[in-house]
Parts: C-alpha cells; structure tokens; sequence
C-alpha cells in the first residue's frame, strides 16, 4: 500500500519555502528598478560627455584664435586697438576653463555614485545567490525527510529544483547584464578622461 502514498511534506516547510522564493522575487525586482536607475544615470553621463566634447571643442577654437591674434599683433607691432579684443578672448578663456572645471566635477560625482550603486547591486545579488543555495538545501532536506520510509515525490522535487533553477538563471543573466553595463560605463568614463 505504501506505493500509492503521497509523501507528506510540511506545509509550514513548503509556506516558509514559498515565502522565501517571494522574498527573492522582490530582490531581484529592486535590482531590476537598481539596473534601470544606472542605465538613466549612463545617458546622463553620455549626454555631460557630448557636452564636455562640444566645449573642449570651442576652448580649442579659442586657443586657436588667441594665437592667430598674438600672432598678429607680434607681426603688427604693439597696438592698442587689439587690446580689447584680446581681453575678450581671454575672458572668454576663463569662462571656458570655469566650466570645464564644472564639468570635471560633476564627472567625478558620477563616478563615485556609481561606483557605490555597483557595490550595492553586487551585494544584492551575492544576497540572492546565497538565497538560492539556502532554497536548494531546503528543497533536499525536504526531499530526503519522507514519512514511512516512503520514496520523496519526483515531480515535487522537479518542480522545486525547476523553480531554483529558473531563479538561479535569471540572477545570472541579471549579473552579466549588469556587468556589461558597467564595463560600457567604465569605457565610456576613461574615454571622456582622455
């Protein structure tokens, strides 16, 4: 008769399993909204990148000016009449400089933001990972612990392990995702330093 048995399984132990694997949804959940968040951060630092070019840009163009210019009043003697317009340009020097300067700051803010949000999301998902290896263990000390001697039930244990699989497949897909995200960033951040 023990052939046709169920085996009995805990129905506190499967409650506290599914509570667990409810738990680990909402991780990966915030990690997800995390992963959204440095993705907005990335196009704000791609868009202070293009503005950082345009203006290194104009800052060459004046330099190049204020040589053509010293140039010009080397090749003309000392004039008065260029005073003015080399007081100008050497103001607009300065404004120039003034926002690199800015520019180079809010960089670096970025910089230490985001390295901070991606120590969080690594602990987050070292925490979800050791989440998964908590739920595998469960799952087999459930499995192993059957009443009567009778064998466990092989599609519960398929289903569990199925479940633990699938959670453990998309925390994996999730990290490398993210890490290629990072990896573009850093590239992104040490072509802008150049």
């Amino acid at each position: 008769m023990g052939l046709f048995r169920k085996p009995r399984v805990d129905p506190l132990e499967m409650e506290r399993i599914k509570e667990q694997v409810r738990h680990m949804r909402e991780h990966l959940d915030k990690a997800k909204g995390n992963r959204e968040d440095v993705s907005a951060r990335l196009d704000s630092i791609e868009s202070t990148n293009s503005a950082t070019h345009e203006q290194v840009a104009s800052f060459n163009e004046l330099a190049g000016r204020l040589s053509n210019l010293g140039d010009r009043l080397e090749s003309a003697g000392t004039s008065g009449s260029m005073q003015p317009g080399i007081d100008d340009l050497t103001k607009r020097l300065d404004d120039v400089a003034a926002q690199l300067t800015d520019w180079s700051t809010q960089h670096e803010q970025l910089r230490t933001q985001l390295t901070a949000l991606d120590e969080r999301i690594t602990s987050v998902s070292t925490e979800l990972a050791n989440q998964i290896t908590e739920l595998g263990n469960d799952i087999e000390t459930l499995t192993s612990r059957t009443p009567d001697g009778d064998e466990p039930d092989p599609a519960r244990t398929n289903e569990l392990r199925s479940g633990q699989e699938r959670l453990a497949n998309e925390q994996a897909r999730y990290q490398i995702a993210f890490r290629e995200d990072l990896a573009r960033l850093a590239e992104q951040l040490r072509r802008a330093s150049r």
